[in-house]
């Protein structure tokens, strides 16, 4: 994702001529405010992504009802209320919702449709994932208010976490593809804001979403992305943003090959790095690509980018990675 653009980047992995083809759709065309999380239908060619609900129009006092971060609401008291947390009364107030987009004829990405979602998530949908069979059937993470399950293609929503995990903040869903059943989550936001908060590890589910139980990294505040091979949903790929405020030596690209038990990190850089994007080839799950970003954010101060921050491919399913940074 470009936050400071409102866009979302989108990889076309079936490209002709093997080439990764770089498609930008800009949020203001969709009415809504940033997006953050994109899943892919590649047989239906439809785009899903999630947009955090907004309500820029109304006064800076005010904000704080229904988006643009904390507020005082002279409605409902005196006190903190944060995004998306209470009621919009008036304003152009948009609720989290999900914006599907689709392929025209001539090749341009164009918007298809939007499905509202609940009001009551609390905050903006930071990651997404659709059941590779059922596709009324999504997953979606929250800034902070856990992950929500649809099995009607978003008409109606609930939450599939509450009371079991030890953070609310979701950073990225994985749902297998050979394996439905199987789900995983990472916790935290790797897009580092003044008021985030930070996640504890990755947690797995093997029955479509019932249970949850922890698989590592509880020391970890952000988990940027989370894929699963296509074929065994026993190898696992986690993207470990690492620690918000300083260097951690949990970070970079690690891997699993029994499902979560134990994990192997394969790339790493440095100890103010992190992993924020993980990509794998579907017609050749050997090769992969990630993006390493070199940043820090404390209570006065950001850091954005820096040496460490590159992209790699690797061809031996995550094994080992070559940089292609500056690559012709």
């Amino acid at each position: 994702t470009i936050q400071d653009d409102h866009a979302v980047v989108v990889y076309d992995k079936h490209a002709e001529e093997e080439a990764i083809i770089k498609r930008v759709i800009q949020g203001k065309d969709t009415g809504m405010a940033d997006p953050h999380g994109i899943a892919m239908d590649t047989k239906r060619g439809e785009i899903y992504v999630s947009n955090w609900g907004s309500n820029n129009s109304r006064p800076e006092w005010e904000q704080g009802k229904g988006g643009g971060g904390f507020g005082r609401s002279a409605k409902r008291g005196d006190f903190p209320v944060g995004r998306n947390r209470t009621y919009p009364s008036s304003g152009n107030f948009h609720p989290p919702s999900i914006t599907v987009y689709k392929k025209d004829a001539s090749g341009n990405v164009k918007p298809l449709r939007e499905i509202k979602g609940p009001k009551t998530m609390l905050d903006w949908p930071t990651s997404i994932a659709v059941h590779p069979e059922n596709r009324q059937t999504w997953y979606i993470g929250v800034a902070s208010g856990g992950v929500w399950k649809t099995t009607n293609a978003g008409n109606d929503w609930a939450p599939v976490t509450d009371g079991q995990l030890g953070s609310s903040s979701v950073g990225a869903i994985a749902v297998s593809e050979s394996n439905p059943d199987i789900v995983f989550i990472g916790m935290g936001e790797s897009c580092i804001r003044g008021n985030i908060m930070p996640g504890d590890g990755v947690y797995k589910s093997a029955d479509a979403g019932k249970t949850w139980a922890n698989v590592g990294f509880k020391n970890v505040d952000a988990i940027s992305k989370i894929r699963i091979h296509p074929k065994n949903p026993d190898i696992v790929y986690v993207a470990a943003f690492g620690q918000y405020y300083g260097p951690s030596e949990e970070r970079g690209v690690f891997k699993s090959t029994d499902g979560g038990k134990t994990w192997k990190r394969t790339l790493f850089r440095d100890p103010r790095t992190g992993a924020v994007d993980l990509a794998i080839d579907a017609n050749n799950p050997n090769v992969m690509f990630a993006a390493m970003w070199e940043a820090y954010r404390v209570e006065y101060q950001m850091s954005s980018g820096g040496p460490g921050s590159g992209l790699f491919k690797s061809t031996d399913g995550g094994e080992t990675w070559t940089e292609i940074t500056r690559a012709p």
